[in-house]
């Protein structure tokens, strides 16, 4: 065997035994979760839903009945208007709620040293009237009535963060199965290590946490300069096992639209993924190693080179494998329909990683909307 083929097997055998081990360890508990059959009442107390728009007028006339019909006691529901120049004002003017529960908030010029979404956050949060706090998107579409009640039920006296799943739409063709695929990879990262006590992050679109907890990282302020990373820089600093609980009942989910074209696609994730370079140096490695683990595969087999046996057996390990215990976790997370495709979305989503790590180490100004 040559050094070269030495090499391949080494780079490709290794590969598959840091997955067998993430999955082991971290990613299994996705699949495996149930809703605690012994929870506690959770937090019935008034609830402050959040949602930032900027020039998105038209989501909130398709989408923000949704979050003012939710079967919540006592609820707020504010929209924070962060200097749109459409007809956002005019269309939150005319909102119908004879519950009596929205409201909305304009903010002020933004400082020049904010950047993306932050600012709008920052001013909403000051200005909600509950201390709990339910965040979502303009375009964020709640599963049911019950969202808010679900994301409540896991919050608690200790627990001060609930971290939620945000699917996009299932539509026709292969960008929208890698978008849902992409999605779903992050959700079993983000609530894998949650569950296994190590929580890092949350997705904007379906996080529910308490001011207090803002308070305690400082709010916006010290990473008010990064154009991504509201819902996750800020996070990181403050989330621990004790604090942190999950909620995957597919009631409990928000659905998004997902980008029409790759373009727009691969924009919006350099966008999100620019945040990774401000993680703690500690998840920055779990992260490396994931993305070690899923990219170094491929190359490694080619390197091998052979025999035919060997490699076949390989791939089909691979595949088996995330077959398996992927399949479960996409089970979970509601993307069913997306097993079969497993060995293509596998080899695309690889790509997409190769492609993306080569886009976010060229710096460039990044805005939100």
């Amino acid at each position: 065997m040559s050094a070269l083929s030495l090499a391949g097997y080494t780079l490709a055998l290794g590969s598959l035994a840091l997955q067998a081990l993430l999955w082991w360890r971290v990613y299994s508990r996705v699949g495996a979760w149930k809703p605690p059959k012994h929870a506690g009442p959770g937090y019935d107390g008034p609830l402050s839903i959040l949602i930032c728009a900027r020039n998105e007028a038209h989501n909130l006339e398709r989408h923000l009945c949704r979050s003012l019909n939710q079967n919540y006691r006592s609820l707020q529901v504010m929209v924070v208007n962060d200097n749109s120049t459409d007809h956002t004002a005019k269309v939150l003017f005319a909102v119908h709620d004879p519950r009596e529960t929205f409201t909305s908030v304009s903010t002020p010029p933004r400082p020049p040293e904010w950047q993306g979404k932050k600012w709008a956050l920052e001013y909403g949060i000051g200005r909600a009237a509950y201390e709990v706090l339910l965040l979502t998107d303009a375009d964020g579409e709640p599963a049911t009535p019950e969202w808010a009640s679900l994301m409540m039920a896991p919050m608690g006296p200790k627990v001060e963060a609930v971290l939620g799943y945000a699917p996009y739409h299932a539509r026709p063709g292969w960008l929208n199965r890698l978008i849902r695929y992409e999605t779903a990879w992050t959700a079993i990262q983000y609530v894998g290590w949650a569950l296994a006590g190590r929580p890092y992050m949350g997705v904007g679109r379906n996080l529910a946490y308490r001011k207090e907890l803002f308070r305690r990282a400082g709010g916006m302020a010290r990473h008010a300069h990064v154009a991504s990373g509201d819902d996750d820089l800020f996070l990181g600093e403050v989330l621990h096992r004790g604090n942190t609980a999950v909620q995957l009942d597919p009631r409990s989910f928000v659905f998004s639209e997902p980008e029409a074209s790759w373009g727009d696609y691969l924009r919006q994730k350099r966008r999100h993924l620019s945040a990774s370079w401000h993680y703690r140096p500690a998840t920055r490695f779990l992260l490396g190693v994931h993305a070690a683990s899923l990219l170094l595969f491929y190359p490694g087999m080619l390197l091998a080179g052979g025999p035919w046996w060997a490699i076949v057996a390989m791939l089909l390990g691979r595949w088996a494998g995330l077959y398996w215990q992927m399949g479960r976790a996409l089970t979970v997370l509601g993307e069913r329909d997306l097993k079969r495709w497993i060995p293509v979305l596998d080899l695309l989503h690889v790509f997409y990683l190769a492609v993306m790590a080569a886009v976010i180490s060229k710096p460039k100004p990044i805005s939100w909307k």
